[in-house]
């Protein structure tokens, strides 16, 4: 198997397997939510990304459909999509870059205008909101965690 099929198959088929047993599981039960994992990357292009932020895009495209079709069944869906974020995976990604951990650091954050790396628990306590009866009108959203990263995009034309 190869880089980008192990990404796809990880990121977009084992979501979607998932997403489905859970979407039937729901139908039948009168409702739910249904929260997927996407990224920064799947809503912009990304330097040496690319198997990963294409495979988030299409979790993010997911996420909308399930919201349309489940809308009349009383089932929600939403995205969350972090930018860099303290984990083994982006630890492993900063070592490998050839700048040396120190500066891979510093280039991972100099487009956080927050100035570092996102945590585990704001991903917890954003899916947790998403999942309360609090977001019971949200739906089909994909909620940025990037510490005002993407407001520094400039629009497309």
């Amino acid at each position: 198997m190869s880089n980008l099929q192990r990404k796809v198959a990880v990121n977009l088929t084992g979501v979607f397997l998932c997403a489905k047993h859970a979407f039937r599981a729901m139908k039948g039960s009168g409702g739910g939510t249904i929260l997927t994992m996407s990224s920064v990357a799947g809503l912009q292009g990304t330097m040496m990304l690319g198997g990963y932020g294409p495979s988030k895009a299409a979790v993010v495209q997911l996420t909308q459909t399930l919201a349309l079709e489940g809308a009349r069944f009383n089932i929600r869906s939403n995205a969350l999509a972090p930018v860099w974020t303290e984990s083994p995976m982006v630890d492993q990604f900063i070592q490998g870059l050839r700048a040396g951990p120190d500066e891979g650091l510093k280039r991972l954050t100099a487009d956080i205008p927050l100035g570092r790396l996102g945590k585990a628990e704001e991903v917890a306590a954003a899916a947790a909101f998403l999942a309360s009866d609090e977001a019971s009108f949200i739906s089909g959203v994909v909620l940025p965690l990037d510490g005002g990263h993407l407001a520094g995009r400039i629009p497309h034309a």
